[in-house]
């Protein structure tokens, strides 16, 4: 998906959440009311994230906007370079092949943003649920949307960009 595709995309979910929250107010809802792009773990799942049966290797968990063209490239990336434990998700719940969650979140070890655009539409979400040095695992990139999966140059694009942030 193209850059420009993927932001309007981003502005509707924003637009439509606002509508809700917007509307809730006016029925007289007094419950606290959240933006909420990130999908809620369970106590199982929470408890699953720390199976002892991974090992030790690093857990990376890598995030574009569907979870399957920059995010799923940088993992391959990271696998067969660093030998790590990644997954990949995405921000927008209603395409991405796996959302983003608290369970994800959890899991991981580092977070790798493949932009600001995708780390700005759960930031709230991330800043509620992990704690301030939780929030020192992630990382974020500034990988443009218009290659295809594992696109020699968008391999190049995740290799200097994420050593980068080692070095940094």
């Amino acid at each position: 998906m193209h850059y420009a595709m993927i932001s309007g995309l981003l502005k509707r979910e924003k637009d439509l959440e606002k509508q809700r929250i917007e509307k809730q107010q006016k029925i007289g809802d007094k419950q606290t009311i959240k933006n909420k792009n990130m999908i809620t773990a369970s106590r199982n799942q929470l408890f699953n994230v720390r199976n002892n049966a991974q090992g030790d290797t690093k857990k990376v968990l890598t995030v574009c906007s569907a979870g399957l063209l920059r995010s799923a490239t940088l993992a391959n990336f990271l696998v067969k370079e660093y030998g790590y434990n990644v997954r990949n998700c995405g921000t927008v719940e209603s395409y991405a092949l796996v959302p983003i969650s608290e369970a994800l979140v959890a899991w991981a070890d580092e977070i790798v943003f493949v932009n600001k655009e995708n780390f700005e539409h759960v930031e709230d979400d991330l800043r509620d649920f992990l704690t301030t040095e939780g929030m020192e695992k992630i990382k974020v990139l500034d990988i443009p949307d218009m290659y295809n999966f594992n696109d020699p140059k968008l391999v190049e694009i995740c290799k200097e960009q994420y050593q980068n942030t080692i070095e940094n």
